[in-house]
């Protein structure tokens, strides 16, 4: 893929994501509690009579219940989706990247000394263990949001 199309490519999907992420958190409202958050009384560590704001984040009751349920079920579809694909594709990339290093080194043999090829050894090594890591680390956050937008419930979180 030529980087012009990559450019336009990455644009888009970041300006899609973008949008779906604001209609999703579009439903949600902040409100501050009146009373705030007092700590404990066995908590000696603040003066008496202590009160510290308290926000917390609910679900905009203008929103129709039913149309928040469809956000929030999409929105956990697409993102699960998107999540997924880097880690599907990010070994085939690793591994296109292997063989054209293999290929320089090949190229570059004549030219280099024993230590340098040794160097390259490294970086094919680092590039290996780098794909492992990110397809490791990243993989099991897609499959998981991809699978908690078949079990949101009625509180649009899992049952």
């Amino acid at each position: 893929m030529k980087a012009g199309t990559s450019w336009k490519v990455f644009f888009s999907l970041l300006f899609f994501h973008l949008v779906i992420t604001m209609i999703n958190q579009g439903r949600y409202l902040i409100i501050e509690y009146p009373k705030g958050w007092k700590p404990d009384e066995s908590c000696t560590m603040y003066p008496p009579n202590t009160t510290f704001p308290y926000f917390d984040r609910v679900q905009n009751p203008a929103i129709d219940v039913f149309f928040q349920e469809h956000i929030s079920e999409k929105y956990l579809l697409i993102d699960g989706i998107l999540k997924c694909i880097p880690p599907i594709l990010y070994p085939f990339l690793a591994l296109g990247l292997v063989v054209e290093l293999k290929k320089v080194r090949e190229g570059r043999k004549i030219l280099m000394g024993r230590d340098e090829e040794n160097d390259m050894i490294h970086v094919t090594r680092l590039v290996i263990c780098m794909t492992v890591t990110y397809f490791l680390a990243e993989t099991p956050v897609g499959v998981s949001e991809f699978y908690m937008s078949f079990i949101t419930g009625k509180g649009f979180g899992p049952m």
